[in-house]
């Protein structure tokens, strides 16, 4: 039986702080043999193709307007509900469409904690998963528990 090298597939949203570290990612991934293809916004499309990777829009360029336009975006405790609202949420129907259409015996998909059409692939397809954390707010700590958009949760806190 002949072993086939999974297709690895890097989701992400945001800015270029979020995709600049997929980038990195996919490039060490095909310097190890590996076929990596990054699905984000096709915001990116030009940057991530000159860099000889490839790439799978998701959303469109007005979409990516409204969320960066947004004022909120900015705002310490307003930002999330606008990425929930404007990016997680309209996102996570697209992206599990798209990821249905590989074969989960031969693709692992690399998503951002925030893309729940990764975990829904994982779920229902059995489409191996892992999370690739960009941001350090999101690492769970019983010590120095992070600050959240102005909010201070006591050390320990479980959440």
């Amino acid at each position: 039986m002949k072993q086939t090298t999974p297709h690895i597939l890097l989701a992400t949203i945001g800015s270029a702080g979020d995709v600049h570290p997929m980038m990195a990612l996919a490039r060490a991934l095909q310097q190890r043999g590996y076929r990596a293809t990054v699905i984000t916004s096709p915001f990116f499309e030009e940057y991530i193709r000159t860099a000889r990777i490839d790439f799978i829009p998701l959303g469109d360029l007005e979409h990516q307007r409204q969320v960066m336009d947004n004022p909120d975006l900015w705002h310490p405790r307003r930002a999330f509900q606008v990425l929930v609202d404007y990016a997680m949420r309209p996102l996570m129907r697209p992206l599990y469409d798209l990821l249905s259409d590989y074969d989960p015996d031969h693709t692992i998909v690399v998503s951002s904690p925030f893309l729940f059409g990764a975990h829904l692939a994982r779920e229902k397809l059995g489409m191996p998963h892992a999370t690739f954390h960009l941001q350090p707010v999101l690492l769970r700590s019983l010590y120095q528990t992070p600050i959240m958009g102005g909010v201070y949760l006591p050390e320990g806190y479980p959440y």
